[in-house]
């Protein structure tokens, strides 16, 4: 057993700092940058009954970040991860992180005329007044898990 041809190609790339793909196809840049993706710690909280459970930290990279997103907290909630600006806002017709009696989720929201609030919760859903929910922060990103 010897070494085939693609394996000579890996230990190239390695031991030169080439690219796989330059030396394979002879296309794009020929050199690997070794800079660190520039990533930032978050928050991760899972929402588990109405209530946050468990709390970790984890690396994001930052390029995924919004500029104007000063205060980020990463949420998991029904199989998906919800990237919430935790800074106070008015509520506009988005997805948010809210409070109602005690119990933490993610809905949509829309806002009506004299204060009031729309709850979308599929065949649950309903109006308040907006002080009658504690809203926690915008919903600025989602991933979804199938």
């Amino acid at each position: 057993m010897g070494i085939s041809p693609a394996d000579w190609v890996l230990i190239c790339s390695l031991e030169t700092g080439t690219s796989l793909e330059w030396l394979t196809y002879g296309r794009g840049d020929s050199n690997i940058t070794n800079e660190d993706v520039p990533s930032t710690k978050i928050e991760l909280k899972k929402i588990t009954n109405g209530n946050f459970l468990l709390s970790d930290w984890v690396e994001y990279d930052a390029q995924l970040l919004l500029s104007d997103v000063k205060a980020s907290l990463l949420v998991h909630f029904e199989k998906q991860n919800y990237l919430v600006d935790m800074t106070t806002a008015e509520i506009t017709d988005e997805l948010w992180l809210i409070e109602i009696e005690k119990l933490i989720s993610v809905k949509e929201l829309y806002r009506f005329p004299g204060g009031r609030i729309r709850v979308e919760n599929e065949k649950a859903s309903f109006e308040c007044k907006a002080d009658d929910i504690k809203v926690l922060g915008k919903v600025v990103a989602r991933t979804e898990y199938l």
